[in-house]
């Protein structure tokens, strides 16, 4: 299931697939794990959209930062599209944006946390999963 999974994702316009089980997890930060969003999760998929590396060369930085803006909104689509394709499996898939809202806000340390703050963030998933932006299936 796991490959039929992978080809559904890249399909749908990703670029990199990965998956972790849900145990890898087990000390996200209270509020902002994936059981804290959908409490019978059981993998967490992670999908990456890559920039052009030609992107990383050029001056000045807003056009990478407007290229990269677009991406972070293309990966949300992806996300989506590959949710609905897992659901037509019979498989749950719960789609999280990449770079969302802010679920929490600390004014005195001027410092928010959205779905993917503290230990379940983008760097925990990468190196777990060796993608980008990510979204979950049970």
């Amino acid at each position: 299931m796991k490959e039929k999974i992978r080809e559904l994702v890249l399909a749908a316009g990703a670029d990199v697939c990965g998956f972790a089980n849900i145990d890898r997890f087990k000390n996200a930060e209270a509020g902002f794990g994936p059981l804290d969003i959908w409490a019978d999760c059981k993998t967490v998929i992670c999908l990456g959209v890559a920039l052009p590396k030609g992107l990383y060369c050029v001056s000045p930085r807003m056009v990478y930062t407007r290229y990269n803006d677009l991406m972070c909104d293309m990966a949300d689509d992806v996300a989506l599209a590959s949710a609905r394709e897992i659901e037509k499996l019979g498989i749950t898939a719960v789609p999280l944006p990449g770079d969302g809202p802010y679920d929490y806000w600390d004014a005195e340390k001027q410092k928010g946390k959205g779905i993917v703050s503290g230990p379940f963030r983008h760097r925990t998933l990468t190196r777990i999963t060796g993608a980008k932006s990510f979204f979950f299936y049970c």
